[in-house]
């Protein structure tokens, strides 16, 4: 049972007893979690845990995060590393000296095959005493695969499992994932079908420039995709990633050839004849192309 204590305040019962306590801040994230035997306190940068302190234990923890998510912390003096999967769940801690102190493993929705006393795990979401994962607008029970709240956000009729506005991930939890309890993002793969978190992450900064542009900035690219001036079209390409924050300013006017570097990953961009439409459909002559290397 959840109870609201205030505006910026939630209990959780069981049998009528209070056994968590947690506290937000005025943009909603969870500052403080009082249990049974600890009371902690967090620090964020954007939506991520940078700092956390037990004042119960005067133990405290800070998380360093790469292009793929939450990658180490360290407690007190001890240092540990996070190895995640596709979909951002921690599959296995390790030591400094590389030994493995946690494996942990996932049915589809979430729910933990085996116990682990880490608390950042499925989705890189913590997980609370009551099983829950706390995801920033909302708490998600792994056992039903659904939220305890209604989304926030309305749904989309083009898409109609929005329009359940408890469920996770569209149903499809291998295929996507939820940032914040309110948005689902896809995670792409590679030609062979294998994922990749730094794919997962560009494709997203992708779609959120696509999502935010005005009707007047897609008449602006369409006129420049629409031009046959190569460096029109190509002008249009690097909106669309200047938007995304992929690339400066600088960038974005320049007239040298565009390459960036994204986490593991440098993209060429350049125009190319796709002649094969068997591979690549109805493509036209001098659309643009991208290759990329992987450096890992």
């Amino acid at each position: 049972m959840v109870d609201f204590l205030h505006f910026s305040s939630l209990s959780v019962k069981e049998n009528g007893q209070v056994i968590e306590v947690y506290v937000y801040d005025g943009d909603g994230k969870r500052i403080k979690k009082t249990d049974a035997t600890s009371e902690r306190v967090y620090i964020y940068g954007g939506l991520n845990v940078l700092y956390e302190v037990n004042l119960t234990t005067h133990m405290d923890a800070v998380y360093i995060y790469g292009p793929a998510g939450r990658s180490a912390k360290k407690v007190n003096d001890v240092q540990e590393y996070y190895h995640t999967d596709q979909l951002g769940s921690t599959r296995l801690i390790t030591s400094e000296n590389g030994e493995i102190t946690e494996e942990i493993q996932y049915e589809p929705f979430g729910e933990q095959i085996n116990v682990s006393e880490e608390k950042y795990t499925y989705n890189g979401k913590e997980r609370d005493e009551t099983g829950l994962y706390y995801f920033g607008a909302r708490y998600y029970d792994p056992e039903m695969g659904r939220f305890l709240t209604r989304d926030p956000l309305p749904g989309d009729l083009l898409s109609p499992q929005t329009l359940n506005s408890y469920v996770y991930c569209l149903n499809n939890p291998l295929r996507y994932t939820d940032s914040q309890g309110m948005s689902t993002d896809e995670v792409p793969t590679y030609p062979d079908g294998t994922y990749s978190s730094v794919l997962t992450e560009l494709y997203n900064k992708l779609q959120q420039a696509l999502n935010s542009m005005t009707a007047e900035d897609w008449a602006y690219i369409e006129g420049l995709l629409n031009s046959s001036d190569a460096d029109k079209k190509m002008t249009a390409v690097k909106t669309i990633l200047f938007y995304g924050g992929l690339i400066s300013r600088q960038q974005l006017i320049s007239k040298d050839p565009l390459t960036i570097t994204f986490g593991t990953m440098r993209f060429d961009f350049e125009f190319v004849d796709f002649k094969n439409e068997d591979k690549w459909g109805e493509v036209g002559p001098n659309e643009a192309g991208t290759s990329y290397e992987h450096d890992e």
